[in-house]
């Protein structure tokens, strides 16, 4: 079972880090809706992760990723489209 848990989270990261680095290197109004995306996209999967796997992630962790990120996720994408 840790061998599941372990690889769900290591794709995670991979594609998170992913994402950032496409985001950093496309033009800057597209990385900001990326960015914006990846945030709410990461918020989504600790809301899961609360959901499905409460004994595998720390929920106050995944409450506080949920509480951050899609928050912030939102005012990026604001901003990208005000700017």
């Amino acid at each position: 079972m840790l061998r599941g848990r372990a690889a769900r989270q290591t794709a995670g990261l991979v594609l998170y880090g992913v994402l950032v680095l496409v985001a950093l290197a496309i033009a800057p109004g597209g990385g900001l809706v990326l960015a914006a995306l990846t945030l709410v996209g990461h918020g989504a999967w600790d809301l899961w992760h609360l959901r499905r796997h409460r004994d595998q992630v720390s929920p106050s962790m995944a409450e506080a990723c949920v509480a951050l990120d899609v928050p912030a996720g939102l005012a990026v994408l604001v901003l990208a489209l005000v700017v």
